[in-house]
């Protein structure tokens, strides 16, 4: 009996040596796994931050977008005529002038993504930072999307360019808020750039429609995700 005691005192520091390199492996895995959570959870939250600033940004871009598109419809119809034949300064407050519509199309703003949690979740490695893979799915295409957005910012810079040019040919400048010369709705060129100018702010506000729709979805996502 007294030869097994060695042996079992071997047997039992043995086994609380591998139990305690187990727990010591344990409160390692433990800890590394709470620190990427933490590192998750930074910067989901930086994100939807981010994509807070995006949907107001998509909502005012939409919104001006509109607007030119009514200044556009109205400056085609009959009525902007009929304003010019009266004077501008006898139209009522709530009705539109043509110089309050050529100034209205004269705007355009930007459609615009803030980037930086991305930039440094996929710096990071986006499989390596975002566990979801639903989520990462998700992440990827609204950026994708949103990177597909220059020739919307591109073309209507250039139309309002166009716009201006022909503008010029007559002495008016939309800025300036002068009287609207009668020859300049008329003209053929000025009224083909009105209508490019329309259609383009269509597609544009259904632009910042959309990404205002899919900056919302993963916004929600990633808030549920978080929770």
């Amino acid at each position: 009996m007294t030869r097994q005691v060695p042996w079992l005192r071997i047997l039992a520091e043995g086994f609380a040596i591998v139990v305690s390199i187990l727990l010591a492996f344990g409160i390692q895995a433990w800890w590394e796994d709470r620190q990427e959570r933490a590192v998750e959870t930074a910067l989901l939250t930086g994100l939807v931050e981010d994509l807070r600033l995006d949907s107001a940004d998509y909502e005012r871009f939409a919104a001006v977008h509109r607007a030119r598109m009514e200044g556009a419809d109205f400056l085609l119809s009959p009525a902007s005529q009929d304003s010019l034949r009266t004077l501008e300064a006898t139209v009522s407050p709530e009705e539109m002038t043509p110089g309050q519509a050529f100034r209205r199309i004269n705007r355009f703003a930007r459609l615009e993504t803030v980037r930086v949690s991305y930039d440094q979740i996929t710096a990071a490695g986006i499989s390596e930072v975002i566990s979801d893979p639903e989520l990462r799915r998700m992440i990827a295409q609204y950026y994708a999307e949103a990177a597909n957005r220059a020739d919307v910012n591109d073309f209507q810079g250039s139309l309002s360019e166009r716009l201006d040019l022909s503008l010029r040919e007559f002495g008016y400048i939309a800025a300036d808020g002068d009287p609207v010369p009668e020859a300049v709705m008329s003209d053929r060129v000025v009224r083909a750039d009105i209508r490019r100018i329309r259609e383009a702010s269509m597609r544009a506000a259904a632009s910042g429609t959309a990404m205002l729709q899919r900056a919302t979805e993963l916004k929600d996502a990633t808030q549920r995700y978080l929770r």
